[in-house]
């Protein structure tokens, strides 16, 4: 802000500051460059009038502005106006006596016009040091401009006044009073000013009171010499004497100028800027060194006064100088006493401080105590609300927090493998209710410390409540890794368990979920390890089983399971979700598989294994499957309409023997073709191999009536049928799908890799497309990508995707193919995926 405000005076200020050059540039030109005498006295003699006139233009301009601020203010600026006003009238008669009556008399009516100046200009000067009511230390600004203002009286006094009242005795007393005026006047004039800065150096320091007081000091320097030549007889009008007056007159109006713009800018004398603070800090200094000077100079006055022909001058030059030195005296006393009692303060204030730096310390250190004590209550509370009371293991709050984790991180790394294991203890029942719940405790917490010994560093072990406990297994590859660390489990929680003498051999059945990849939420994992953990109860105990799709109907009633899939299309249960299939070589999109989800109001999603298999018993399977049809069809039409990138892509529909051996299929197929506006070429039928080989004339009659229509069959899970290969020749396939079961041998057995590698090979040579179902590692794509598979599908390229998802995913497809980046929209949830 204050640079702002410094450009703002420079751009106000620079046409006065030229109106000032140009004048002295006038009086120069006219001083030194006109030859005639006469014309150039006129000239000189006229030239303080115009700028006088101006200077008073300015002030009265000041005092209209300032009235705005303050009547006070304003009434100073008009005095000084009226003061510069009269001044001016002064040097207009002095222009008459010297241009048209030819004189130059002393005194003259012009002395009587300049005498008045000082009152006036000194009343508005006084008023301007009263502005604002400032509060000063009375005694010490009082005692200081007393002796100031003694030093320069008695300089003058010995310079000017004394010489003149001696040259003047005989002179009338008028002439005398005159004389004495002009020094007298500055002097009142410099003390208005002094008093005015020493009142509050960082208030009234500003431009225009500088400039008040660089013209005050040369109207002092003017009038002395004029006063002195004016006594000797000697003075006489020139161009070099003059100039001192016109500088003095353009001083006073630039001060106008300068507090118009203060005025204009909302910075008048009350409102300092900062960035003058340090000059005004060096000119409060030295105003507080002034007082010092005066003695100095008084005390070299009466060092050259000593001389003085006139003992009482003398006498009287002693006693003065005497006065200075005893106020500077009581100046000093009076620091002296201010100090001491500074200091006195200064004492009392450290006293306090220290007394005060006590009590902060008392009360930090309660503070910190206090601080500890909740910080300590706050961590135990914390501790205790994601731990068991008992066993202190992790309670089920935090493990589910710690499985959602897992879910997350699986979501940007696909390739980790998480593992959870439901442990119960075997016929902990009899042992409570033998042994006493105390005993029971016990129990509890020695298996909970043989259990954390069991695992490793990044694996988790938590107590759910009675005698259940949960494990999260971090990078289980596959299941020997599980084997691995049950085993452990098993012999640590088999060892002999000694409670009060007691001898105590447990065992445990044990649920495990292999991979939680396939899971949205922690409840539905914990769901399936849970009817895993029941299949090994009711499988003989003391052991452990794998989850498997078909345990959740083995605990559902199978009536509950009917009835809800009938209200499942009816109240929109059902839902597709999409897997990209990409071409393996170059990472291009082409289609997507449709894949079906139960979104099953009580047991969360459920995958096709769980649901189709009562579908197709209960008849439910026809609608379930049309529906399907229906929806991949809408779907792939709206995408293609919608998305560049999915133009030429498909969808893959998986279709049941069931379908295929309904007489309604081609009109059906027809039928949802013609509502959905989906191109045949874009649909892509999956059929088992089993329905191929069970096929009847009238099952190849259709599907050679698909082909005609445009539509793309393939074969899924290719290599699990039996002696499919002959049928090959006799259906009109395209694509041979190669079951998962054959990728995930990549890298574990060689003899797997071979089989991809014919199947491949007969798939080329018959003209058939590969698609590899189940890729999900980057080890297995790069193989299947050096043995020329086409395309392919799974974990690796991509999970399975939600409508929203699967459109994120046709927009961030098109900006990698133009070029554009990537828009970071965030990726389906693996929850929404399988």
């Amino acid at each position: 802000m204050p640079s702002v405000i410094g450009r703002q005076w420079s751009r106000t200020l620079i046409g006065p500051v030229l109106i000032i050059v140009i004048i002295h540039a006038i009086e120069a030109f006219l001083t030194y460059a006109v030859k005639d005498a006469s014309l150039r006295e006129a000239s000189l003699d006229i030239l303080p009038v115009v700028i006088n006139l101006l200077a008073s233009v300015a002030l009265f301009w000041a005092a209209y502005r300032s009235k705005t601020i303050s009547k006070r203010l304003s009434l100073a600026w008009l005095l000084m106006a009226l003061g510069q006003l009269v001044y001016t009238l002064g040097d207009f008669f002095w222009f008459i006596l010297e241009v048209f009556v030819k004189e130059s008399p002393y005194p003259s009516i012009a002395d009587l016009f300049y005498a008045a100046y000082y009152p006036l200009f000194f009343s508005g000067a006084i008023l301007l040091s009263l502005e604002n009511h400032v509060t000063i230390q009375k005694f010490k600004n009082t005692l200081d401009m007393a002796i100031i203002m003694s030093g320069a009286f008695l300089f003058y006094w010995f310079i000017l006044l004394q010489p003149i009242s001696e040259t003047t005795l005989s002179e009338p007393w008028y002439v005398r009073a005159l004389a004495a005026a002009y020094p007298v006047g500055d002097i009142l004039l410099l003390a208005a000013i002094l008093w005015l800065l020493n009142s509050n150096p960082n208030r009234y320091a500003r431009p225009q009171i500088v400039s008040l007081l660089a013209s005050i000091f040369v109207m002092i320097v003017a009038d002395t010499i004029f006063s002195y030549q004016s006594l000797k007889g000697t003075y006489e009008s020139s161009p070099v004497f003059d100039f001192g007056w016109t500088i003095s007159y353009t001083l006073t109006g630039l001060a106008g100028l300068q507090q118009v713009f203060a005025v204009k800018i909302k910075k008048n004398i009350s409102n300092p800027d900062s960035s003058n603070r340090e000059r005004e800090s060096f000119r409060k200094k030295a105003l507080a060194f002034a007082p010092y000077f005066w003695l100095i100079l008084a005390y070299l006055i009466l060092y050259l006064g000593k001389s003085h022909s006139d003992p009482r001058c003398f006498t009287a030059l002693y006693i003065w100088v005497g006065v200075i030195v005893g106020m500077v005296l009581v100046r000093q006393a009076g620091a002296f006493l201010e100090i001491k009692s500074l200091n006195k303060k200064l004492k009392d204030l450290l006293r306090q401080v220290e007394q005060q730096t006590r009590d902060l310390v008392t009360i930090n250190q309660e503070l910190e105590s206090e601080i500890q004590l909740r910080v300590r209550v706050e961590e135990q509370l914390s501790f205790d609300a994601l731990h068991d009371s008992l066993t202190n293991l992790p309670n089920r709050a935090l493990f589910f927090q710690r499985l959602e984790h897992a879910l997350d991180n699986i979501k940007s790394h696909p390739n980790m493998k998480y593992s959870v294991l439901f442990m119960d203890i075997d016929q902990f029942k009899v042992i409570n209710d033998s042994l006493g719940h105390g005993m029971g405790d016990q129990l509890l917490i020695v298996i909970a410390q043989r259990l954390t010994r069991c695992l490793r560093e990044t694996d988790t072990v938590a107590r759910l409540g009675g005698d259940e406990f949960v494990f999260l297994l971090e990078n289980t590859s596959d299941e020997h890794i599980i084997d691995f660390i049950v085993n452990r489990i098993n012999e640590e929680v088999q060892k002999v368990i000694m409670l009060e003498e007691h001898p105590v051999f447990v065992t445990t059945s044990i649920g495990v979920v292999l991979d939680i990849k396939e899971y949205t939420t922690p409840g539905n994992i914990l769901r399936d390890a849970d009817l895993a953990m029941y299949r090994a109860k009711a499988l003989g105990k003391g052991r452990f089983e794998i989850f498997q799709d078909g345990m959740h109907l083995q605990a559902i009633s199978r009536l509950e399971i009917e009835e809800d899939l009938r209200c499942a299309l009816e109240n929109q249960e059902l839902e597709l979700y999409y897997q990209p299939i990409q071409r393996i070589s170059s990472g291009e999109f082409i289609g997507f598989e449709a894949l079906i989800r139960w979104n099953h109001p009580k047991y969360g999603i459920l995958l096709p294994g769980e649901f189709l298999g009562v579908a197709e018993e209960t008849g439910l399977y026809q609608s379930i499957g049309w529906w399907v049809f229906a929806k991949a069809c809408t779907q792939i039409a709206a995408w293609q309409e919608k998305y560049p990138a999915c133009k030429e892509c498909f969808i893959s529909i998986n279709v049941s023997g069931r379908q295929i051996s309904n007489s309604d299929l081609i009109p059906q197929i027809k039928k949802v073709i013609k509502q959905t506006g989906v191109k045949p070429s874009s649909i892509h039928l999956e059929i088992t191999e089993n329905t191929l080989i069970e096929g009847s004339e009238a099952t190849i009659k259709k599907f050679e009536q698909l082909h005609e229509l445009g539509i793309h069959l393939a074969i899924d899970d290719f290599g699990t049928g039996y002696s499919s290969l002959a049928y090959l020749q006799h259906f009109p396939v395209q694509t041979l799908k190669i079951d998962q079961s054959f990728i995930r041998g990549i890298g574990v057995k060689k003899s797997s890799l071979n089989v991809i590698k014919s199947m491949i090979t007969l798939a080329h040579d018959l003209g058939l497309e590969i698609v590899a179902e189940g890729i999900e590692t980057p080890s297995q794509l790069e193989e299947l990508k050096k043995i020329g598979c086409d395309n392919g599908q799974g974990f690796m390229l991509s999970l399975p995707l939600s409508v929203d998802s699967a459109e994120t995913f046709l927009r961030e497809d098109y900006n990698k193919r133009i070029g554009k980046p990537a828009s970071h929209e965030t990726k389906t949830e693996p929850a929404a995926a399988l």
